[in-house]
């Protein structure tokens, strides 16, 4: 958001804070509970908020039409139009709630915005956002569907002095590229790839520095001492992971480890503690978790 932009999201929010809609859900009959800063339901089912509010519709007896597309949005002086595939509604008031054009799976495919502009609204550009990227490099296919936690994502844009995101957390290699948790936050802070390039760093063991994990990889090579390197680091790395880190650090990898270099053991720590891809863009929208843009807010 633009600073005129939250201070108008600040003066909505002050209206109707997250205690309002816990105090809410509470009049309704739903119980909740709190974890990490999330409330969630008592039941722990979703659909309870569902539940609560179609009963408390039915009670202020709200009509609820279904299966029918609005097609048209029309403002007059003294009203607002609304033409669906079945019926015309008429009323002083319209809230548009149609969702973004991310994820069409759950039904929005982006008509509510046509439906903004036609009575007076400015769209700005809708862009992907919490998404899953595509790498370059053709060994994310090799590793499809492992999965990675407890290590550290960086995202590199050329021409920067500091990372544009830097978290720990959980991520996954995809026949694409990478996805997850990590992945989807890391997406936010990655703008337009024709342009701008960058590379997600990955630090496959940031609770070790280079020292500790040089000791750590030297006492698996005597542990391991008549084995070829791809067999000594099962306790260190996931399997599959083992054979790219070894030729990213150009070993072979039926090298004996009682003849790997200190200079190849650099080699293999660097890979470990910097495993680089390059990104070469973002997952179509319809992958996306949210929209980057639309309705534009003052």
């Amino acid at each position: 958001f633009r600073g005129d932009d939250i201070s108008i999201v600040d003066g909505v929010l002050s209206q109707f804070s997250h205690m309002d809609t816990l105090k809410f859900f509470q009049e309704l009959g739903m119980l909740y509970k709190e974890r990490q800063g999330y409330f969630y339901p008592l039941s722990d089912q979703a659909t309870t908020g569902c539940d609560v509010l179609i009963m408390e519709i039915e009670r202020l007896g709200v009509e609820v039409f279904t299966e029918e597309k609005v097609v048209d949005v029309r403002k007059n002086d003294l009203e607002f139009s609304v033409k669906t595939t079945n019926h015309k509604f008429t009323g002083d008031a319209l809230i548009l709630a149609t969702g973004g054009k991310a994820a069409p799976a759950l039904g929005s495919d982006g008509s509510g915005y046509k439906l903004a502009q036609s009575v007076g609204h400015t769209v700005t550009e809708l862009t992907p956002s919490l998404i899953p990227l595509n790498i370059h490099e053709g060994f994310c296919s090799l590793l499809k569907g492992l999965s990675l936690k407890n290590v550290n994502l960086k995202i590199l844009k050329e021409g920067a002095k500091k990372p544009v995101f830097s978290e720990m957390g959980e991520m996954m290699f995809t026949h694409f590229g990478i996805t997850g948790p990590l992945v989807l936050s890391a997406s936010a802070y990655i703008n337009d790839c024709e342009k701008n390039k960058y590379s997600a760093v990955i630090d496959l063991k940031p609770a070790l520095d280079i020292k500790t994990l040089d000791n750590r990889i030297l006492r698996d090579f005597q542990k391991f001492s008549n084995r070829d390197i791809i067999n000594s680091l099962d306790e260190l790395l996931p399997k599959k992971l083992i054979p790219i880190i070894i030729n990213l650090a150009n070993i072979n990898l039926h090298k004996k480890v009682n003849e790997v270099s200190r200079e190849e053991r650099a080699n293999l720590i660097s890979a470990i503690k910097s495993l680089t891809l390059t990104v070469t863009g973002k997952r179509p929208i319809e992958e996306a978790i949210i929209t980057r843009g639309g309705i534009k807010i003052s």
